[in-house]
Parts: structure tokens; C-alpha cells; sequence
């Protein structure tokens, strides 16, 4: 009887076993398949701008300035980069007291052949007239930083800058027809161009 019970149970065991097996190598056996979508990338684009005055070059260096002399120079401004962009001009000198009698005009356009700084010889205004003019006093009050900076749209009114753009700027800038220009001090500043993607 005993002997009976174990057969059972070792049958028992053995199906049990087999079914186990067969499951699994069910489960082994169960068909899959991918695919794959490669060469993901990021890329930065980027802004640029550049002048043509050598890099260290000042855009007028005047000593002796009496009463309504002035001098008119002029700067090439360049866009560069991938991504278009707005060109500010600002000032973040500190400008002494002559500042209040110096007049500046700042007017865009082209310049035929290469430009050599300073020089506007070949200069053509753009149609729209000056982009300032006021003393150098009131430009440095006004556009001090970029946030405040003198906004110009790009070359023939663009609504902003895209690489190989390019303005020529002549500023004019003249001592006031005033006895007491004589009597103010001497000053420095520097102009900023700078662009940026807004």
C-alpha cells in the first residue's frame, strides 16, 4: 500500500516537473523584435558681432578743441553667429563735464568698398536720419546699459540682425559754439556695441 502511495506521488511529481518545463521554456521561447533611432544631438547656436577698428583702436583721440570744432568718424559693425538678434549701443563711462558740451550725431548706412576705420569717405546715410542726437551727456544718461541701450533694427529697417549683417555708423560729434567749453574738463568713454539673441 505504501509502496502504491509513493508511485502517486513520484507520478505526481514527475508531471508536475514536466509542466513546470514546458512553461518555462515557454516562456524562454517567446518572440521580440526592436528598433532603434540613432545620432540624438544638442547644439548651442550662437551670436556674434565684431567692428572693424583693429581691436584696440580708438574712434577719435581730439586735444586743442575750441568752440564748434568737431570731427566726424566712422565704425563698421558686423553680425555674426547662427542666431538672429538685436544690436544695442550704450555708453557705461562715466562722462565728465565737458560731456554737457559736446553734440554727437549717430547715424547708420553703408560705406562702398571696404571701409577703412575711421574714415566715412564713401558713406551713405540710411533713409531714416539719425539714430541720436543730443550732447554726449544726455546719450550716457539715457543709454547706459544694454537693458536702455540705443536700439538699431539691422541694415534697410530689418526687424533684427542675422549673420553677415553689417551698418556703418558715422558720429558726428562737435564741441558747442560756447566760450565755455574752454573752461571744462578733459574726459574718456568708451561706446558698446552689442548683440544679442532676444
Amino acid at each position: 500500500m505504501r509502496s502504491s502511495t509513493a508511485r502517486k506521488v513520484l507520478a505526481t511529481l514527475l508531471v508536475l516537473t514536466v509542466m513546470g518545463a514546458v512553461t518555462g521554456s515557454a516562456t524562454v521561447a517567446a518572440l521580440s523584435g526592436t528598433t532603434e533611432n540613432t545620432g540624438n544631438a544638442f547644439a548651442a547656436g550662437s551670436v556674434g558681432i565684431s567692428d572693424n577698428d583693429g581691436g584696440s583702436t580708438a574712434l577719435y583721440n581730439v586735444s586743442g578743441l575750441e568752440p564748434g570744432q568737431g570731427v566726424e568718424k566712422c565704425i563698421k559693425v558686423a553680425y555674426g553667429g547662427s542666431l538672429s538678434g538685436e544690436v544695442r549701443m550704450y555708453t557705461d563711462s562715466p562722462i565728465g563735464t565737458l560731456g554737457s558740451q559736446l553734440n554727437v550725431q549717430i547715424t547708420p548706412g553703408t560705406q562702398a568698398g571696404s571701409p577703412n576705420f575711421p574714415s566715412c569717405t564713401g558713406f551713405t546715410p540710411d533713409g531714416g536720419g539719425n539714430l541720436f542726437s543730443g550732447t554726449l551727456a544726455s546719450f550716457a544718461a539715457t543709454h547706459g546699459a544694454w537693458g536702455s541701450g540705443l536700439l538699431d533694427e539691422g541694415p534697410a529697417a530689418a526687424t533684427s540682425w542675422a549673420a553677415t549683417d553689417a551698418v556703418v555708423y558715422r558720429l558726428r560729434v562737435t564741441a558747442a559754439d560756447d566760450d565755455t567749453v574752454i573752461n571744462k574738463t578733459t574726459g574718456s568713454h568708451r561706446f558698446v556695441f552689442e548683440g544679442r539673441n532676444e
